[in-house]
């Protein structure tokens, strides 16, 4: 019986690498015969700390082009040829069966090469608004998955199937009890605006759950590396002054699901990867989105989320004892998010990477 072989396309964020890496889960929990290679640029995991990846990893030379300078548009045009030419030769060798992009300037030269191979080409598309990538290969592509209701009026209405996002496994969990009050993070590489802000009305919330009867907090905080040093010791003369914050400041989780499974409240970014994920646990999210995220998509994303009662939205241009009065109010009254807690209780049941993987193979072997 021929082996199925997969070319998974990665990026240089969580949001491009942790579904693809879903989607390999599920191949192998499908058949663990299946080939799989993963691909992505030589400087994936910029400012992010080093991703155990348990499958072949090949690189290819390639820089991106939205948000940079006109010198770094020309340079990024000439490495689209390098990176295209690099993925033909790697294409050639695997000769996958499929070819599955989630998007990013990595899966450009990625899906070429694959087109003119004559390779069957797949797409998630993880975020509300669809990246370049993702816009121009979805002329050359099979089929598009996507995660938002409204992200099908970006692609042909033929290839487009609502799937919802991939997750990884989680079923590994070592603890299952609320132990953390507050869990913050800026997304894998972290955010500056976000660490800093969150910081800041520390020193309020305290004082505010005290008048509510809540003495003690304790906070968990991925900062990023570049922010690391800088947020451990504003929480440590936090401490010193109110003995009643308790706090763990971490660059990058890697475990995160142990920790979400622990988590009350969860204070993210509004990329695909956090707000799916987040889902499968019993706790509530504020989303803040990153403003000058490409085509606003954080926000995007996030406005959908709060329309579908699946999170509330802090904007980080508004005043700050906003946020603090939503974090109090969750803490002092969590009753009061029951009818987000019944939204999100739907989407857990809800398996992406299999409806994905079904549908892949059910359309290759048709």
């Amino acid at each position: 019986m021929k082996k199925n072989k997969f070319l998974i396309c990665l990026g240089a964020t969580g949001g491009h690498i942790f579904p693809g890496l879903s989607i390999a889960e599920e191949i192998k929990k499908r058949d663990a015969n299946s080939e799989i290679i993963f691909i992505n640029s030589t400087n994936y995991n910029v400012g992010m700390p080093n991703m155990d990846i348990d499958y072949e990893l090949k690189s290819i030379f390639i820089k991106g082009f939205v948000g940079k300078k006109i010198i770094d548009k020309i340079k990024s045009v000439f490495s689209l040829l390098i990176g295209t030419y690099q993925s033909i030769l790697i294409i050639r060798k695997f000769k996958p069966d499929f070819v599955i992009g989630t998007g990013g300037f990595t899966w450009l030269p990625v899906s070429i090469a694959s087109f003119l191979l004559k390779k069957n080409i797949f797409i998630i598309e993880g975020n509300s608004v669809p990246g370049l990538a993702n816009k121009i290969s979805s002329k050359i592509s099979k089929k598009i998955y996507i995660s938002f209701e409204s992200t099908r009026k970006f692609f042909s209405k033929k290839k487009i199937m609502l799937t919802g996002y991939p997750v990884r496994n989680h079923n590994n969990i070592s603890k299952d009890h609320k132990d953390i009050d507050i869990l913050v993070t800026g997304g894998s590489q972290g955010s500056n605006n976000l660490n800093l802000k969150f910081v800041t009305q520390v020193e309020s919330l305290v004082q505010k759950l005290a008048k509510n009867g809540i003495d003690k907090i304790f906070i968990v905080h991925q900062t990023g590396i570049n922010d690391y040093e800088t947020i451990k010791s504003s929480y440590i003369k936090l401490k010193s002054k109110y003995v009643g914050i308790d706090f763990l400041v971490e660059p990058f989780i890697h475990n995160i699901f142990d920790y979400l499974a622990q988590t009350k409240l969860l204070i993210s970014r509004a990329g695909a990867s956090t707000i799916f994920e987040s889902f499968r646990f019993n706790l509530h999210s504020i989303l803040v989105p990153l403003i000058n995220s490409t085509n606003n998509h954080q926000y995007r994303n996030a406005i959908e989320m709060s329309e579908k009662k699946l999170a509330e939205i802090w904007i980080e241009k508004e005043e700050l004892h906003k946020l603090t009065n939503i974090i109090v109010n969750h803490l002092s009254s969590p009753k009061n998010n029951d009818v987000f807690k019944i939204e999100r209780e739907k989407m857990k049941k809800k398996n992406s990477a299999n409806i994905i993987i079904e549908d892949i193979l059910r359309d290759y072997e048709n």
